[in-house]
């Protein structure tokens, strides 16, 4: 069975997406730990979520106040 020309094209404009987005990601400079990556799988609730970074704020806020 031969796969369709488009899915191919596609499969390769994605990993092409991908590929540059690392590598933006890789490039990119933050001043200590100002920049964080969150990646959230797609089923996860985004509530959690949003708690979780909530908790880590509070905990870095409550170091620099130290």
């Amino acid at each position: 069975m031969e796969v369709p020309t488009g899915n191919i094209e596609n499969k390769h404009i994605e990993m092409w997406k991908v590929k540059r987005l690392i590598k933006t990601l890789d490039e990119s400079k933050g001043n200590g730990t100002s920049m964080v990556t969150l990646v959230i799988p797609p089923k996860e609730n985004i509530g959690n979520a949003m708690s979780l970074l909530n908790n880590e704020f509070s905990q870095a806020a409550n170091i620099k106040s130290k």
